[in-house]
């Protein structure tokens, strides 16, 4: 027996030694709450000091958007901000230019284009949309030609500028696609042109005067009538001054043209405009419009939160308290914004969304704070009651910020600039909002708290009279309701009615069961209507995305896409490393395989080669007798040709040429992919072959000492590109992108559930009440026609 009980006492020692160790071990959730608690005591020991420094601490750093307009931080270039860097296509263009610079200065093709086009485009028609080819047209037609040139901007050194300042030129003249057939109206009697006048005055230029006009007839060589003619203002870009002054000019003449229609609308002809960068300058737009709600939303919540917080009497009202809760975000916007901007972070317009994603978090900050506030209403201490909630809803805050904060912070390596500085901006201030709830709020409500104990008037904080005295003093019933009180002893005592009535509600009907089958059922309706959006949700190209319906841009392109071809030009770039007449064979193989493809004009070829190759002085017996054919007599009679050849001066010979040609219609982004893949697969098939032939070339001692020979260290002889590429570069990336963000909540909730309330069921439950969330954003906002566009 002495045995037994020894055993029995070693069992009780370890387990009161196993309960001593639980008891001593932090929890670090209390840990979490105690420093809360810690912070707040010390914060409601001297409320007007900390309410007053943290307001000028906001405050001061807020002087740091002076830097906005002294250091130009302001960036609404839409492309800068839309377009994302580094793609494969905007690579290729860059090894390119090293080759075939940009001659938009003074020697402009626009097939030659190797960056993206920049231009302003007028499309024109008739009232009845009948023949445009009419003498009698000419006038108007032609006054806004003019008009458009003479459309003005100031420069980014403070000069002045018209069109001809600012347009690609040739020959000495702006490069105006369309205004030769403008020119071939005046004086047209019989609706008719010949084909043979419609030859561009410097000859063959590949840009065929057609491709301006749209629902045309041709019978006998003649253009006997035309529906519609675009006419595009071609704009330098040859270096960086001139490529801003000429998007200066751009968004000029968006101006002017919007007044030319609304005050000088021509008489017989309808009129529409757009540009190279309307796109995305209706995306900036989109974000302009709304900036404004930001106001209108700020002033509902206050207003909201007025209606709520109005119970209680004259002492224990919370309504300027959870006012203060809804200042927190601007006081925070402006430390924040103070702070980027003095550091010298650009800002754009689609920053000024921010506040408003700021001010619905702060709103539930600031109720869930006063929730807490509302159930120690019985404590005597004001410091007891301000601490019990901060560290109460300390925890929850904390989570919800961390839940933005970090997807947001992730979003800073967006590839998107816009999005890398709206994530840039959208940190710091949470930070920021995080910082001055639990400061700056919380020292007004110790203010507040004390208030209610001294028993001070909400409004005037003036001491009032016990209600009891103004009744023996015989006052009305309106002094009474006015000044008199007394401090909140239960919740109710703080509620107002809806808080209330919504309480009752929500115990006596919402969570009835027969309210728990409607909301199931409810449920499952909306999962179908979201699963049903999902699968009709589907935007393929910049050219069909919703952008303001009622923009310039939309109307433009609802007559672009339905009377015009999209027809894209490809530029097929050949190296020679020992020169042309070494790899002819392989260029000439190369271009009979494209000419094979289904997806490209059959008769669209424009190859300097195949005019070369027709001449009388074609000459291939030797490198140094081709050059000197092609310099001497074929580039001065074929002048469009001049700069798609590359000569090595150091060795002379060609070392790199290009040819041209279009491709059918292509309907979608999808399809451009699907070309570009398949040019991407030849291509590379063509560089292996390629290669091949090179190296036997150096076994057979032909060795190149070119300083260009840099273009084929990884195989690279060949290149297919075309600068309406760059819209297959980036497909669908916003949309990756999002969802990225909306995984890393999703993990975090998930995580945050299992540590806070470690139940799998509901650590699945919330998680999934977000994914139905962000799926219902992508789902029902197919039924408003709301999209996100798949490509920049």
């Amino acid at each position: 027996m002495g045995h037994s009980a020894e055993k029995e006492a070693r069992k009780r020692a370890k387990k009161e030694k196993k309960r001593q160790q639980k008891l001593n071990r932090v929890d670090p959730r209390e840990a979490f709450k105690h420093f809360f608690e810690v912070l707040t005591i010390c914060i409601t020991k001297h409320p007007w000091k900390v309410a007053i420094i943290a307001f000028l601490f906001n405050g001061l750093l807020g002087l740091g958007m002076l830097n906005l307009p002294a250091s130009k931080l302001l960036n609404n270039d839409i492309e800068d901000l839309y377009v994302p860097k580094g793609g494969p296509t905007e690579r290729t263009a860059n090894e390119l230019l090293k080759l075939f610079p940009d001659k938009s200065g003074y020697d402009f093709y626009p097939h030659q284009n190797v960056k993206q086009p920049l231009f302003g485009e007028v499309m024109i028609w008739r009232h009845n949309i009948h023949n445009l080819i009419n003498g009698t047209l000419y006038d108007e037609i032609k006054h806004i030609v003019e008009f458009v040139k003479n459309i003005s901007t100031f420069t980014t050194n403070g000069g002045y500028a018209k069109y001809p300042d600012v347009c690609a030129r040739r020959n000495g003249e702006c490069v105006v696609q369309g205004e030769e057939i403008v020119d071939q109206i005046e004086n047209n009697s019989d609706g008719s042109i010949p084909l043979s006048n419609l030859i561009n005055r410097d000859g063959d230029n590949y840009e065929t005067s057609l491709s301006n006009l749209a629902d045309y007839t041709i019978e006998n060589e003649t253009l006997t009538s035309a529906k519609y003619l675009k006419i595009r203002f071609h704009l330098r870009q040859d270096s960086e001054t001139m490529l801003k002054d000429s998007k200066l000019w751009r968004d000029h003449f968006v101006t002017y043209m919007k007044k030319y229609i609304s005050k000088q609308y021509p008489k017989s002809l309808h009129l529409t405009f757009s540009h190279s960068g309307a796109f995305y300058e209706e995306l900036g737009n989109d974000t302009f419009m709304d900036i404004p709600y930001f106001s209108f939303v700020f002033t509902v919540f206050l207003t909201y939160l007025g209606i709520v917080m109005a119970g209680g009497n004259i002492i224990s009202k919370r309504v300027h308290i959870g006012r203060i809760g809804i200042i927190v975000t601007p006081v925070s916007v402006l430390g924040a914004w103070g702070l980027l901007m003095g550091c010298g972070v650009e800002f754009t317009n689609t920053i000024g969304v921010i506040p408003l994603f700021i001010q619905c978090h702060q709103i539930i900050n600031a109720l869930i704070t006063l929730s807490n506030l509302s159930d120690v209403n019985d404590v005597k201490d004001a410091h007891q009651r301000v601490a019990y909630a901060v560290k109460n809803s300390a925890t929850s805050i904390t989570l919800t910020t961390l839940c933005h904060v970090i997807p947001f912070a992730i979003g800073i390596a967006s590839n998107y600039y816009v999005t890398k500085l709206v994530c840039i901006y959208f940190v710091v201030t949470m930070l920021f909002n995080y910082f001055n709830h639990f400061v700056f709020f919380t020292a007004c409500l110790a203010l507040h708290e004390h208030r209610i104990d001294a028993e001070l008037h909400f409004c005037c904080w003036t001491k009032l009279t016990p209600r009891e005295q103004l009744v023996d003093e015989g006052r009305n019933c309106c002094v009474i309701c006015c000044c008199s009180g007394k401090r909140p002893e239960t919740r109710e005592d703080t509620e107002s009615g809806p808080e209330r009535y919504s309480r009752i509600l929500m115990s006596r009907f919402f969570l009835t069961t027969p309210m728990k089958v409607f909301s199931i059922l409810s449920f499952l309706v909306y999962l179908v209507f979201v699963i049903w959006g999902l699968t009709l949700y589907d935007i393929d190209s910049v050219q069909i995305s919703k952008v303001l319906p009622r923009s310039y841009f939309s109307n433009w392109n609802t007559y672009w896409t339905r009377e015009f071809k999209n027809e894209t030009i490809i530029q097929f770039v050949a190296i020679h490393p020992h020169g042309y007449t070494q790899n002819r064979t392989i260029v000439r193989d190369f271009e009979k395989l494209i000419k094979t493809k289904s997806y490209m004009k059959s008769d669209s070829f424009h190859s300097w080669f195949e005019t070369y190759s027709s001449t009388e002085y074609k000459n291939l017996t030797t490198e140094k007798a081709f050059l000197s054919s092609v310099e001497k007599k074929f580039i001065p009679n074929n002048h469009v040709f001049k700069y798609d050849l590359v000569v090595d001066e150091i060795r002379p010979r060609v070392i790199a040429s290009r040819f041209y040609m279009k491709t059918n219609h292509v309907p979608s982004t999808k399809a451009m992919i699907q070309i570009k893949k398949d040019l991407k697969k030849m291509i590379k098939d063509m560089n292996e072959y390629a290669e091949d032939v090179d190296e036997m070339n150096e076994d057979n001692g032909v060795v190149s000492d070119s300083p260009f020979t840099w273009q084929v260290e990884d195989g690279k002889y060949f290149f297919a590109h075309s600068p309406d590429f760059l819209a297959t570069d980036w497909y669908m990336l916003p949309l990756w992108e999002i969802l990225k963000i909306a995984a890393i909540q999703f993990a975090l909730l998930f995580c945050l559930s299992l540590i806070l309330n470690p139940s799998l069921g509901m650590a699945i439950q919330l998680p999934f009440c977000y994914f139905s969330m962000v799926g219902g954003i992508f789902g029902i906002s197919h039924f408003f026609g709301v999209y996100l566009p798949r490509c920049p």
